[in-house]
């Protein structure tokens, strides 16, 4: 256990920008990622959470439509979602987590109605709007 932890403290204090490793072809370097963030970034943990700006549970109930292929099926479950909620509150890269065992056009769906969404409230970090994931879970009843 005390060879572990001094392992670990080994590799995270670790900060040379450039790291040599060995290969089979020789020797290679590899560039350290810059310790700076990037305007870019998705942040997960942020001062306040990114927030739509509608009732997300009667905005899906209004929009969503079982698909007929799940109707005749019987397929009812559930779909989550994951997106990207912009500085500008727009979502982007929107993908499915869970549920598309679901199929019959269901994951689709939960997908299309999301998309429509008007924008949403950004996320806050240090005071300014910044990228942040967002996890939607969808329903599909019977």
């Amino acid at each position: 256990m005390i060879i572990t932890a001094s392992l670990l403290l080994c590799v995270f204090s670790v900060s040379a920008q450039e790291i040599k490793s060995q290969t089979d072809l020789g020797t290679k370097e590899i560039k350290a990622a810059p310790q700076n963030k990037t305007k870019n970034e998705v942040f997960r943990a942020v001062q306040q959470k990114a927030y739509p700006t509608v009732d997300l549970g009667a905005f899906f109930s209004k929009n969503l439509r079982y698909t007929k292929a799940a109707k005749k099926a019987n397929v009812a479950g559930r779909v989550t979602l994951e997106a990207v909620v912009e500085k500008d509150g727009s979502l982007s890269n929107i993908r499915v987590v869970r549920g598309l065992e679901l199929g019959h056009g269901l994951p689709e769906e939960a997908t299309r109605v999301l998309k429509t969404t008007p924008k949403w409230n950004p996320a806050i970090a240090d005071g300014k709007a910044v990228r942040s994931y967002y996890i939607i879970p969808v329903s599909f009843n019977l």
